[in-house]
């Protein structure tokens, strides 16, 4: 978060709900429609959500795990994968439940 701001962390969570729902399955379908609502939602300037984004700060050291990241939901997207998430993420993050 940026210095001296506030949000309401039901508004964070909504916010990253797009980067966090695969991990809340044993398995995700990574779909292009799925991708395209989620990124018209979060980058549509009526929508509350963008307010959010404003209040975020990501330190440059995480920006390259970042773009990983969204290259990598973009690529499953592309070839419509379905991923066992649930058991990767058991596998490789200690503690994760």
């Amino acid at each position: 978060m940026r210095p001296g701001v506030a949000v309401f962390v039901r508004k964070l969570v909504d916010y990253m709900a797009p980067f966090t729902e695969p991990a809340r399955h044993e398995r995700f379908r990574f779909r292009r429609d799925w991708l395209r609502a989620e990124f018209g939602r979060v980058n549509d300037p009526r929508s509350p959500d963008v307010g959010v984004a404003l209040t975020l700060d990501l330190p440059a050291e995480h920006l390259f795990t970042h773009r990983v990241w969204l290259g990598m939901v973009g690529l499953l997207c592309q070839l419509d994968a379905e991923v066992p998430v649930g058991p990767v993420l058991r596998d490789h993050l200690p503690g994760f439940e």
